[in-house]
């Protein structure tokens, strides 16, 4: 897929927000999330896959804070509309807390595809694919914009990348985002996080979702 919008620094189509979550907001979460982890799957449409598959090997926490969600949906807004996307945003997930040691890594994907056929229809259970939500206020919807916000940088390694279609090539781009940092996507763009060569990443993953794309 092409995107229009670039950030201009690290020629990504993505939106970067600098030092858009408060340092103290950050280290206060991490000492509160980062002993409840635990092993982390990898959702498709065709089902659940754990990090046995080699896709990724991080840890997760999932978890629901207000005053967070008040930061970063206001960061959704302004990226929406300033990267020229203007997507029908009607909910949003729960945030997963992802922690990230030496050698962890999560390898090429994308969170949702946007259309038609990537629906999620209501489930009671926990979701075992893409196409599965327990949220009610969430069926009938795709993922639409993705967002990566960086704990901390006290690590090495762990470099955030996207890969995409710019002038008819396939582009890697790299990006090294700072503590506070918060990255915001399309959800169909092909995304990775580097294995960690030194100390422990810290980040917060949260999706937004709508109607699926006409």
């Amino acid at each position: 897929m092409m995107y229009s919008f670039m950030d201009q620094e690290n020629r990504a189509p993505v939106y970067i927000v600098k030092n858009g979550l408060d340092p103290k907001g950050c280290e206060s979460m991490i000492e509160a999330l980062k002993d409840k982890t635990e092993i982390a799957s990898h959702s498709t449409p065709e089902g659940l896959s754990t990090n046995t598959e080699g896709t990724r090997d991080s840890t997760v926490f999932w978890f629901m804070d207000l005053q967070l969600k008040e930061t970063l949906d206001n960061w959704v807004k302004v990226a929406n509309y300033q990267a020229g996307w203007r997507y029908d945003i009607t909910g949003q997930e729960m945030f997963q807390f992802t922690k990230y040691n030496k050698d962890q890594h999560y390898d090429w994907h994308i969170d949702g595809g946007g259309c038609h056929g990537c629906v999620r229809n209501y489930t009671f259970e926990k979701p075992n694919s893409l196409l599965e939500i327990c949220k009610p206020d969430l069926a009938g919807t795709v993922r639409k914009i993705s967002i990566s916000a960086v704990l901390n940088d006290d690590y090495e390694g762990g470099d955030f990348q996207t890969m995409f279609i710019d002038a008819g090539k396939t582009t890697v781009s790299t990006i090294k985002p700072r503590k506070g940092d918060v990255i915001i996507f399309p959800s169909s763009l092909t995304h990775r996080v580097l294995p960690v060569t030194k100390g422990t990443r810290y980040s917060i993953v949260a999706w937004y979702a709508g109607p699926p794309f006409k």
